[in-house]
């Protein structure tokens, strides 16, 4: 329907593109975000599984091998936000899971940067309280980033991933 609305005309021009730019976010935050950190994942030699269809509190749980043959597994989850946005909303499911999982849960947040996709890793950024009466959290993630015991940036371009801080 919003397409058949695009072609026949029936919004103007600067709104076509409005709608547009929105469909292809949508579409990237659905298909893209986890696709990104499992890359990211992949380029540190993790072992990245998808579980976001699986409402467990994070988009990708990776296992990360240990030199003595343990291996330990990262809980990430993945937002998208703009590329000037100051702010990320967190469910209430997934501040629980970080609560119970403050080791190992990771909080990504990718940002569109021309010609690539800029991706921020906060571990520790959660503290254990959390109000279960809130469906969700609106975070600064200026303050998340100062709050995060761990902050690591990786920037991935044409399929290659490099990190940045």
């Amino acid at each position: 329907m919003i397409l058949s609305s695009l072609i026949d005309g029936r919004y103007p021009a600067a709104k076509q593109l409005d709608i547009c730019l929105e469909l292809v976010n949508c579409w990237t935050s659905v298909w893209g975000y986890e696709r990104i950190v499992m890359a990211i994942e992949r380029s540190l030699g993790h072992l990245p599984v998808d579980v976001s269809r699986e409402n467990v509190g994070w988009d990708v749980e990776s296992t990360v091998q240990n030199g003595d043959g343990t291996a330990d597994v990262l809980f990430i989850e993945s937002k998208g936000v703009r590329e000037d946005a100051d702010q990320v909303t967190v469910s209430a499911n997934e501040m629980r899971k970080a609560a119970g999982n403050r080791d190992s849960f990771i909080l990504a947040i990718t940002r569109p940067v021309p010609g690539a996709a800029r991706t921020t890793y906060l571990a520790g950024a959660f503290d254990s309280g959390y109000d279960d009466a809130l469906a969700s959290f609106p975070y600064r993630i200026e303050a998340l980033v100062k709050r995060a015991a761990t902050v690591e940036t990786y920037e991935l371009r044409d399929g290659t991933c490099t990190r940045r801080s």
